[in-house]
């Protein structure tokens, strides 16, 4: 077991059931899957590849990621993607989204917005 094992079972106890409601996940494929053990999880997300996609748009990084927590904190469909500008004219701008799908839909609107800065970010319909 790792250091970082050893330091998480510690403070949290051995597999430490967290229940519904706490938000974790992890990705089967591309699919998001909640995890209900803070060990798992956290061995999980120390390997795992989580980016969605990057791409550099002159000064601009946009990069996609899955976050593994849910980012909802009001309720409905989990927000587990996250799209994020840095640099250019719309640095540090964020959009998060629930799917793998809708997370690569979302990375090419944040790169159609860097590479226009005078442009805001159009959302995209809402998804059932």
């Amino acid at each position: 077991m790792t250091d970082k094992a050893d330091s998480l079972k510690n403070a949290l106890g051995q597999n430490v059931p967290l229940g519904d409601g706490l938000g974790l996940y992890i990705l089967d494929g591309h699919t998001p899957v909640a995890c209900k053990d803070a060990l798992t999880f956290g061995k999980w997300f120390e390997k795992a590849e989580r980016h969605v996609a990057k791409t550099v748009i002159s000064d601009a990084t946009i990069s996609t990621v899955f976050l593994g927590v849910d980012h909802n904190f009001f309720g409905g469909k989990p927000l587990l993607f996250e799209a994020m500008i840095f640099g250019g004219a719309h640095n540090q701008e964020m959009r998060r989204c629930s799917t793998w799908e809708e997370a690569e839909k979302m990375h090419e609107a944040m790169c159609e917005q860097a590479s226009t800065p005078n442009v805001k970010l159009r959302r995209p319909p809402e998804t059932d």
